[in-house]
């Protein structure tokens, strides 16, 4: 058994399930679905490491890279970080006036006999052309930006969670293969 292999099996025996690709017990030849659950990362971690040059193999990952290359791989993390970047996009415009609308219009248009459709021709046909600026009381415009603020704040607080999230995975999946090979 080559070293890329035991580190491989090493993997599936910590994470406790099939490495990506290799036939699941049971399935005949199957390919294994893809690691669910909370160690979901932790299995995109590893099984990147363990997929990873031999010469790479040679030295042992430590535990700050280890999560480091974990939060940077996380889609939980990336997908958070969109959510916080859009919430503190959206909080800056909460509180302001809305845009201005312009307005085009006819009104009284004939639509049937010899004038039908003909704007120049009846008297009672009204052109109007406008622009419209809507102005919301000025304290709903304060609530509106400080629950986009309160939001934005949620959205960094989530974000920090799955990031903490993320390194209790990759700390106890980096164990978990430490002690296996002891």
């Amino acid at each position: 058994m080559s070293s890329l292999e035991s580190v491989r099996a090493c993997a599936v025996a910590a994470l406790g399930v099939p490495a990506l690709g290799a036939p699941a017990p049971g399935t005949h030849g199957a390919a294994a679905p893809a690691a669910p659950g909370i160690h979901s990362v932790a299995a995109l971690v590893l099984a990147a490491l363990a997929l990873a040059a031999p010469a790479a193999l040679a030295q042992p990952l430590s535990l700050d890279d280890a999560i480091r290359i974990g939060e940077a791989r996380s889609a939980r993390v990336a997908a958070q970080s969109a959510a916080v970047t859009a919430a503190g996009e959206l909080a800056g415009r909460a509180g302001e006036l809305p845009d201005p609308k312009l307005v085009l219009g006819i009104e009284n248009l004939p639509v049937s006999g010899s004038e039908a459709w003909r704007a120049d021709q009846d008297s009672m046909t009204m052109r109007r052309i406008g622009i419209e600026q809507g102005f919301p009381n000025a304290g709903k415009r304060r609530a509106l930006g400080a629950r986009a603020q309160a939001e934005s704040s949620v959205e960094s607080a989530n974000l920090a969670a799955s990031r903490l999230q993320v390194r209790r995975d990759v700390t106890v999946a980096w164990f978990d293969l430490r002690y296996a090979h002891e």
